[in-house]
Order: C-alpha cells, then sequence, then structure tokens
C-alpha cells in the first residue's frame, strides 16, 4: 500500500464531484418543475388574451359588408323597384366574396323578399323563426350563431338605411340583409393560421367540448361559446396549442442527462489519466530513492513532459551523489592515510620538528577539502527541496487547466441556448406585429399616389406607419414608441390596435385630428396604467397624425413632439404638433389641431425622430430637421413612387459604417 497518497486523494475527488452533480441535477429538476407550473398559468392568461384580441378582429371584418358596399342606396332603391337582375349581380358578389351560404333580404314586414342560396346551403331552411325587427327592437346583436343539420353557421344581419349615415344608422331602416356564413374547415384552418402556434377546432355539443378539454389536459386549451339569437349556447370554439414550456423542459431535461454523462465520463477519464500519467510516474520516482535504482525511470528520461524533465534531474542528482560517494570514500582513505602518517609521526617524533613546515601545509589541505565536501552536500539539499517545489506546482496547473476546459464548455452551451430562447421572442413579436398592422397599411386604396420607408435599427422596431380611409376621409399617421426590439414591436402592436379601434367607432362629425389623439392619450393612460409609470415606457408614444377630406380637401393635423412637412409648389413648410407625449397627459391639457387648406398635387411628409435623429455624416452627427428638410426639397423632380429608394440610398450613405441609433419610418404622399 505504499505510495498510494495522490491516488485515493484524485478518487476522493471524483467521487466528491459525482455527489455534487447528482444532488444539482435532482435539486435543478424540483425548481424547474416549480417553475414549469408558474409560466405555464402565466402562458395561458396571456394566451387567453391574445385570442381573445384576435378573435375580435376577426368578428369585425367578417360583419363590414356595410362598410365594403358602396352601392347600399341602389340596393335600397332595387328593393323598391323590384329590379332582380341589379339584386342578383350584387347580391352573388357578396355570396362569393364572403363566402357565404345564402344572403337574403326582408322587408321590415319579416316577409322575404329575395334569397340566394349558395350549393353550400341548399336544402336547409335558414329563416325559421326569425323575427328581425323584434330582434333590432329588443337590442338583440346582429350577429349570432345556429346549429343547422350537424353545420355551424354565423348569422350577420343588417338594417337597410342609406349611405348618408350608414355609420350612426339613425335613419329608418327600409328592410333587411341577412349574410349566413357557414364555419368551414378552410375557415378554421385560416383563424388557426392567424393565430400563430394556436389551433382552432369546432364543438357542436358539451360532451364533444369535454372530450376535447381531457385530451389536451398537460396543453393549452382555451374555449369561447357561440350563442343564438336568444342568447342560449349553441356551439363552442375552443383553442389548443401544446405546452411548449413543459416540451422545452423535458429537452433541457435530456440535456442536462447528458451533460451529467460526459462530466462523469471526463471524470473517469480523468482518473484513468491520472493513473497512468501522473501515479504511476510518482510511483516510479518514488521507488527509485527507495532502491536507489536509476534504471526504473530510463523511459521517463526520453519523455518530454514535466515527469521527463523531473526524471533527467533526479538522473542528474544521483550522479551527484554518486561523486559525492566517491568523494566521501577518498576522505576516509585520505583519513586512514592520515592516521598511519600520524603513528608514523609518533614513531619518528625526532622527524617531526624537522617537516612542522609540511605538516602545517599538509593539514590546511585537509581542511580545505572538509569545507568543499560540506558546501556540495548543502548544494544537494537545496536541490531537493527545489525539486518537490516544482513537483507540487506541476499537480495544481494540472487540476487548473481541466476546470478551465469544463467552464468553457458549459459557457459555449448556456450562449447557444440564450441565443435561441431570443430569437424564438423575436418571432413571436414579429407575428403579433404582422397581424395587427395589415389592418392599417398603407395602400393605393388609400392614397393616389405613396411611398413607405420603413429601415428599423434591430429586427423589428417601435415606428409603425397608419393609413385609413372612412368614406371620404383620408388619415394617415407615423408612430414612434420610443423602444427598440421585442419591446417596441410589443407595444407598438397596443397602440395600433387602440388607434384602428377609436377611428372605427367615431362618427363623421368627429373626425379631428385632435380629438383622435386625446382619446389615444385616456385609452393608453386605462389600458398601460403602470407600465407607464414604469423606467420601460417613460417618454410615452409620439406620433403625426393628418386627415383631409377628399372633396373638400380641408385638413387637420395633431402632433406629438412631431411636425409635418408641407410641400407645395417647390416651396417646403410646417405644421407643428404639440410638446406633450401621448400616455403621460394629465389635468386640463389637452392636444390641439392645425387646420389647412389643400390644394391639389400638395405633398404630404410624416416622419419618426430618427428621420432627423439618426448619426452619421462625415462628423458622426445627428442630421436635424433643418437638412432632413433641405433633402426633401432635392427630390422633388422626382415622381413618389421613386423617392423611397432615393431616401432609403441617402440614409445607409449617411450612416455610412456605424451602427444605426434609432428607427426610421418615413410617410410620403400626393393629395
Amino acid at each position: 500500500m505504499k505510495y498510494r497518497s495522490v491516488q485515493l486523494g484524485v478518487i476522493a475527488i471524483s467521487i466528491a464531484s459525482i455527489s455534487i452533480l447528482l444532488l444539482m441535477l435532482v435539486f435543478f429538476y424540483r425548481v424547474q418543475q416549480r417553475e414549469n407550473e408558474n409560466i405555464k398559468r402565466i402562458t395561458n392568461e396571456q394566451r387567453n388574451s391574445i385570442v381573445d384580441n384576435i378573435y375580435e378582429i376577426k368578428t369585425n371584418q367578417e360583419q363590414t359588408p356595410v362598410f365594403d358596399n358602396s352601392a347600399w342606396d341602389e340596393l335600397q332603391s332595387s328593393m323598391a323597384n323590384n329590379d332582380m337582375e341589379w339584386i342578383d349581380v350584387n347580391i352573388g358578389y357578396m355570396s362569393e366574396h364572403y363566402l357565404a351560404a345564402t344572403v337574403a333580404l326582408f322587408d321590415t314586414n319579416n316577409k322575404l323578399f329575395y334569397d340566394n342560396v349558395m350549393p353550400s346551403g341548399k336544402g336547409i331552411d335558414f329563416y325559421e323563426d326569425l323575427r328581425l325587427p323584434a330582434m333590432f327592437r329588443n337590442k338583440y346583436k346582429n350577429i349570432f350563431y345556429a346549429v343547422k343539420e350537424n353545420r355551424l353557421f354565423a348569422y350577420y344581419i343588417y338594417k337597410i338605411v342609406s349611405s348618408d349615415d350608414i355609420i350612426t344608422r339613425q335613419e329608418q331602416e327600409t328592410g333587411y340583409l341577412m349574410l349566413v356564413k357557414e364555419y368551414t374547415d378552410s375557415l378554421v384552418t385560416e383563424m388557426s393560421r392567424m393565430l400563430g402556434s394556436v389551433e382552432m377546432h369546432i364543438a357542436l355539443n358539451q360532451n364533444t367540448l369535454d372530450q376535447a378539454e381531457l385530451d389536451n389536459k398537460d396543453n393549452y386549451f382555451y374555449r369561447l361559446v357561440l350563442n343564438n339569437q336568444y342568447g342560449n349556447p349553441v356551439a363552442y370554439l375552443y383553442f389548443t396549442a401544446e405546452n411548449e414550456v413543459e416540451s422545452i423542459f423535458q429537452k433541457l431535461l435530456k440535456v442536462m442527462l447528458a451533460v451529467f454523462g460526459l462530466v462523469l465520463l471526463m471524470l473517469l477519464s480523468l482518473i484513468l489519466y491520472t493513473q497512468l500519467k501522473i501515479v504511476r510516474p510518482l510511483h516510479l520516482i518514488a521507488d527509485v530513492f527507495y532502491t536507489n535504482d536509476v534504471g526504473k525511470i530510463d523511459k521517463l528520461m526520453g519523455s518530454k513532459s514535466e515527469f521527463g524533465v523531473l526524471s533527467n534531474n533526479i538522473d542528474k542528482f544521483f550522479k551527484q551523489k554518486y561523486v559525492a560517494d566517491e568523494m566521501h570514500k577518498e576522505m576516509v582513505e585520505r583519513n586512514k592515510k592520515l592516521t598511519d602518517q600520524q603513528d608514523t609521526i609518533k614513531r619518528l617524533e625526532h622527524q617531526v620538528a624537522a617537516h612542522e613546515d609540511t605538516i602545517d601545509t599538509l593539514n590546511k589541505h585537509i581542511a580545505d577539502t572538509n569545507r568543499e565536501r560540506e558546501l556540495k552536500e548543502a548544494q544537494l539539499s537545496i536541490n531537493e527541496q527545489m525539486l518537490d517545489e516544482q513537483m507540487d506546482n506541476i499537480y495544481r496547473l494540472g487540476e487548473q487547466i481541466e476546470n478551465l476546459k469544463v467552464s468553457l464548455k458549459t459557457y459555449e452551451k448556456q450562449l447557444v441556448e440564450v441565443n435561441g430562447v431570443v430569437s424564438e421572442n423575436q418571432n413571436y413579436a414579429v407575428r403579433l406585429r404582422n397581424v395587427m398592422q395589415v389592418m392599417v397599411t398603407p395602400t393605393k386604396h388609400v392614397f393616389r399616389e405613396f411611398f413607405l420607408l420603413e429601415k428599423p435599427k434591430d429586427r423589428i422596431g417601435g415606428d409603425f406607419p397608419f393609413a385609413l380611409k372612412i368614406e371620404n376621409w383620408v388619415i394617415a399617421g407615423v408612430g414612434d414608441c420610443n423602444m427598440q426590439g421585442i419591446s417596441g414591436a410589443m407595444l407598438s402592436s397596443i397602440d395600433i390596435y387602440l388607434l384602428n379601434e377609436i377611428l372605427r367607432m367615431k362618427r363623421l362629425s368627429e373626425l379631428r385630428s385632435d380629438i383622435v389623439l386625446n382619446d389615444l392619450n385616456r385609452k393608453i393612460q386605462s389600458t398601460m396604467g403602470e407600465v407607464l409609470e414604469s423606467d420601460i415606457m417613460r417618454d410615452g408614444l409620439h406620433m403625426s397624425l393628418f386627415m383631409y377630406d377628399t372633396e373638400t380637401l380641408k385638413g387637420y393635423y395633431s402632433g406629438s413632439k412631431r411636425t409635418m412637412v408641407l410641400m407645395r409648389r417647390g416651396e417646403v413648410s410646417e405644421l407643428f404638433g404639440d410638446n406633450l407625449a401621448i400616455g403621460k397627459v394629465h389635468g386640463n391639457k389637452t392636444f390641439n389641431c392645425v387646420e389647412t387648406q389643400l390644394e391639389p398635387d400638395d405633398v404630404i411628409y410624416l416622419y419618426s425622430d430618427g428621420c432627423t435623429e439618426v448619426e452619421g455624416g462625415p462628423y458622426c452627427k445627428k442630421l436635424l430637421a433643418i437638412n432632413f428638410k433641405k433633402e426633401i426639397a432635392r427630390r422633388q423632380s422626382l415622381q413618389i413612387a421613386d423617392q423611397k429608394n432615393s431616401f432609403r440610398e441617402f440614409y445607409e450613405g449617411w450612416i455610412g459604417d456605424l451602427t444605426q441609433s434609432d428607427d426610421i419610418t418615413l410617410l410620403g404622399f400626393r393629395v
């Protein structure tokens, strides 16, 4: 059992490391289980809110044929004149456009005036027990659901009034239009696509719904009740999604087990390596000192490792020891000779007196030899101490190198996992932003000529454009929530939704830019009160909002820390907003409205603060508003559509090799 202390120490350290890894794995598993339940609960709450909002948007889109039907007066006139040819053409278009099962017309006495049943609705009675005037008098909603022959249908019913007041619908109705749409597999697939990773399904009875909830007990499950005209449930929409947190946890657990196995293999390899490369050479070196046989380390002496260097030093040490032993033997022989000489001296005392000088010289030589021997013995002792210190340093250096290798691999794996989570969050924010933006994206339906330049700082940003046309009013705006990345995309999605909701609910007489911004300020304060008080959104929302009547060319502008640029016959002018941030306005402060009379071919420019504050140029400074207006004036000879690429090339050249400092959004259109 000699020379086993190093080997036993390595084995003890390895067993202790494995025990610590096992304890850490068990602790991680328990903590991750508890966090998984909390994250699952929070994720379900957030997804429920998103599903409600998206389903409400989809329902609003499905019940907009009144706003899209520009021939409402002709429909009213055709009903009165019994013009069936006009009705067949236009109602047929409505049926195909909305994929309806039937479109029917009723007079104010509830009498069926016209029925255009599509092939998908043949043989089904859609009008049983319908009392349309009574439904509107009793304030029933104009949308409800019914199950016919194990098929789910949605009913959309509208009063027929003149187009002068379609939005308020305060005039006396002359009849009713009923559009019946079936919830088909294609419609379910479309809504599932809107929801991203969430799938939508239909349950026609409670038993089917309960079974579906039981089948998805480990996943996300959310239900919506569909009521008939009496307010009673007739069917259910339920939404399911895989529990991504649980899936990630299971994958992470497998990774941890793999890491544990790898670390265990590394420890066993370390034990074997230590046995072969450290313990065994140490045994050989110890045996050399125990047996004085240098031949046992001949193989180590040929090695280029630290033990090879040490073996060479040991070989030198034993050679020096052999020389010292020879010198010692020589000294013994000399002492013996000296004794013999002393005996001779005693016998020849009469000769000693004659040779005193020779004896003194000989004694001095003997003293010098003794001093040299003592010095060599002291040097050998110092060499032994230095060798012991070098062996200790080599062992500690090996342990530090192995620890650094293990730490480096752990950090690399953690970095890969963090990059994956960030990428997934960005993809989710992009999908949500695209769903919100699609309703208000500038198109040729809104503007006669326009261009939109969007250059976010990151993959997604906090800037957003806004364009909408209601009757003869064109509404345009550019917003900036003063944040970039995932946070900016989420906040801008909320701002788009609130602004769209405000404009859709306004009467034509209330369409003024200051009224809209004041309502948006109150909506943001009531929706995100706690967020506004934190540092996350300390600057609120900055926005330019301009609207004008396409018939009278009367325009209204309101801005939150923004200006609007107007280009007329080659001259640049500005309309100024208020130095207030939306969501941060309290008390008696309100946004003001700037009225202007437009002229044909006027060009309007709305922009975010990145257009003037982005850093670049030869001196790495901000562009500033005065230089931005000069760039607008230089491009007036270009077509509106060509100005987009021109501005994009300008900003790319201005920023150059620098990192873009802010999001850039520029909207230009001709009146």
